[in-house]
C-alpha cells in the first residue's frame, strides 16, 4: 500500500511539473492567430477573405508573453501572400515570422468572348467580373478604360483575365505607308512625302525613306503624318508626351 501510495505521489508530481513547464512556454497556437488576425485586419477592404498561416510547430520554445502579442507584415500581403512577424513585448522579448496566405475576391477586368489577335477593343469585348486573388496573373487590368481602344498581342478567349501584357497600343502606320513628314516650327512649316520603314503607334519615333531616298526620323501624329525636329517636339507638348 506504501509502494502504490508512493508511485501515486510521484505521479501527481511529474503531472503538475509538466503543467508548470508548458506554462511556461508561448501557446504555438496563439502565435498562428495572432498572425491570421493581423493579415484578416490589413485586408478589410476586400470580400470574402480567407486567411491560413503556417502552423507553428509545437516544440517551439518561447517565453510565455506577458502581454498582448504583437503582429507586423515589413512588406505586406502582396499578391495574397507574405510574412507576418508576431512579436512579444514583455516581459521577454522574442519575434517569430509566420508566413501566411490569403485569398479574396478581386473586380477584374476580362474578355466578354473571344477575341482576336490584333482586335482593336471596345466597350462591348469587355466586363467586370469578381475573381479570387489566388488564381490571379501578377498583373491584371480593372477598368474597361485601361484597355478601350488597346490592340491584342495574341488571341484569348472568352472570360480571360485581361493583363498589361496582352495588350498594345493600334499602329497609326504602318510598314510602306505613304505618309506626310511635317518639319520647322510653328512660324516655318516644311512638308513632304516618305514611306514608313517600319509600324509605330501614335508618339512612337519611326524611320522613314523620303522620295530622295534619304532616311529620316521623327515621331508619329494623326492622320499619317511623321513629325521631325522642333514638330515633333510639339506634338509632344500638345499630347502630354514630351520626355
Amino acid at each position: 500500500m506504501r509502494a502504490k501510495l508512493g508511485y501515486l505521489l510521484v505521479l501527481c508530481c511529474l503531472t503538475l511539473g509538466g503543467q508548470g513547464l508548458a506554462a511556461e512556454w508561448q501557446d504555438p497556437g496563439a502565435i498562428r492567430a495572432a498572425a491570421e488576425a493581423f493579415a484578416s485586419q490589413s485586408l478589410t477592404g476586400f470580400h470574402s477573405v480567407k486567411i491560413s498561416a503556417s502552423s507553428v510547430d509545437e516544440r517551439t520554445r518561447l517565453p510565455r508573453c506577458g502581454a498582448p502579442l504583437q503582429a507586423t507584415s515589413p512588406r505586406g500581403l502582396s499578391g495574397g501572400q507574405g510574412i507576418v512577424a508576431v512579436s512579444c513585448p514583455a516581459p521577454k522579448q522574442w519575434q517569430l515570422f509566420v508566413p501566411v496566405r490569403a485569398s479574396y475576391l478581386v473586380e477584374v477586368l476580362v474578355a466578354r468572348h473571344s477575341l482576336r489577335r490584333g482586335q482593336l477593343l471596345v466597350a462591348s469585348d469587355l466586363r467586370i467580373e469578381q475573381r479570387e486573388s489566388s488564381g490571379l496573373p501578377a498583373a491584371y487590368l480593372t477598368r474597361p478604360e485601361e484597355a478601350t481602344g488597346m490592340t491584342l498581342r495574341r488571341a484569348v478567349p472568352g472570360g480571360t483575365v485581361l493583363n498589361p501584357a496582352a495588350l498594345e497600343a493600334p499602329r497609326a502606320v504602318r510598314r510602306g505607308d505613304l505618309v506626310t513628314l511635317i518639319a520647322g516650327n510653328t512660324g516655318v512649316v516644311v512638308k513632304s512625302e516618305g514611306h514608313a520603314i517600319e509600324d509605330g503607334t501614335l508618339n512612337q519615333r519611326v524611320r522613314v525613306r523620303t522620295r530622295s531616298g534619304r532616311i529620316v526620323e521623327g515621331t508619329v501624329g494623326p492622320d499619317n503624318q511623321v513629325f521631325i525636329g522642333a514638330a515633333a517636339r510639339q506634338i509632344r507638348q500638345n499630347t502630354g508626351n514630351e520626355s
